[in-house]
């Protein structure tokens, strides 16, 4: 059952507003509803631009979210049912037209936000490219019908942008040399197709490492697979696990993806049996330097330390994805 929820609230009048006599003094917020029925509510009464207000953030808020409640797939359903849908039977003539004219913009109006939202999350989302693609041309047949030329143009570079993205990640290979931190890679998120090389230690006495390449979306019971090849205990029950400078350790789920990110500065990855857990040390090279560096810092002046501590800090956030810093607040929100 499709239900909504909608609190209303007064606002005042901007200076555009005191002088049109059909400006409201309120809006309405949403409170509670299915997920289809919000995309229902948000297609009917957001992407007007004489219904958008700054204080209102509740398209955003959708499309950062709805992954929580509503699949990609039937997301991209609900949009093109919206879209195809006509016009109630009680209106009719030049009144049903208009309608269906608006559906159609508000469509493609919300996809364009979706992408300027994120575009590589979207792009990477399964069906997301066939859906553009269908929605395209049913706006390009639906233009001789209705006045959709701005919507085609849009349609049409959302296409060739999603295209594109598909042609770098073909033509994307890992190169681990000193060019792989190139400029143009700074302030990029991290892709699902993106490589690295893992080092996994054995949890032995004098552990050695086993070197995995994997991508960013490999799963961790992957790489500990890859890793227990070459370890020579013929025992079974392997985990995957950091362990910390200070000693603490922490296990990785099998579903778990972007392992490698997920270490802390100084930790290391571990690929060991249960019982060998509580004997694991961390590494002489995680123990820090041998030598003090206070003479280093007295070369440096605080304003330097707080600007690249900021800088450090400021790097991780922008190449954090939106959709993963939505993840991260809702995991923390549902643990409190």
């Amino acid at each position: 059952m499709d239900v909504l929820i909608l609190e209303k609230i007064q606002q005042p009048f901007s200076k555009e507003q005191r002088g049109d006599k059909n400006a409201k003094s309120y809006r309405y917020s949403v409170m509670a509803g299915t997920a289809e029925k919000v995309l229902e509510y948000i297609l009917d009464s957001r992407l007007d631009e004489a219904n958008q207000h700054l204080q209102d953030t509740l398209l955003e808020d959708y499309l950062l979210t709805y992954i929580f409640f509503i699949s990609t797939e039937l997301l991209c359903q609900n949009l093109l049912m919206y879209y195809n849908s006509r016009a109630r039977p009680s209106a009719g003539g030049e009144a049903a037209k208009n309608r269906m004219l608006l559906n159609r913009r508000h469509v493609v109006a919300f996809v364009m936000c979706w992408y300027e939202i994120d575009a590589e999350i979207m792009f990477q989302k399964a069906g997301v490219r066939e859906f553009l693609k269908t929605l395209s041309d049913s706006v390009y047949a639906d233009s001789s019908q209705y006045d959709l030329k701005t919507e085609v143009n849009t349609m049409e570079s959302l296409t060739q942008a999603c295209d594109g993205y598909y042609e770098e990640m073909a033509a994307a290979k890992l190169t681990v040399s000193s060019d792989s931190s190139k400029s143009e890679d700074l302030g990029r998120p991290i892709r699902p197709s993106d490589e690295t090389i893992v080092k996994v230690f054995s949890g032995t006495v004098d552990p050695t490492y086993t070197a995995v390449r994997v991508s960013a979306e490999t799963r961790a019971e992957v790489i500990l697979k890859l890793a227990t090849k070459k370890q020579p205990s013929s025992e079974s029950g392997f985990v995957l696990v950091e362990i910390k400078s200070n000693g603490e350790y922490k296990l990785f789920k099998d579903e778990e993806m972007s392992v490698e990110s997920n270490i802390s500065v100084n930790g290391r990855l571990f690929c060991c049996t249960k019982d060998q857990l509580a004997h694991l040390n961390p590494l002489p090279e995680q123990q820090g330097p041998n030598e003090p560096s206070g003479k280093i810092l007295e070369t440096i002046s605080s304003r330097e330390l707080a600007y690249h501590s900021t800088m450090y800090d400021w790097y991780r956030h922008t190449d954090t994805q939106t959709g993963r810093q939505t993840d991260i607040v809702f995991d923390f929100t549902c643990s409190v």
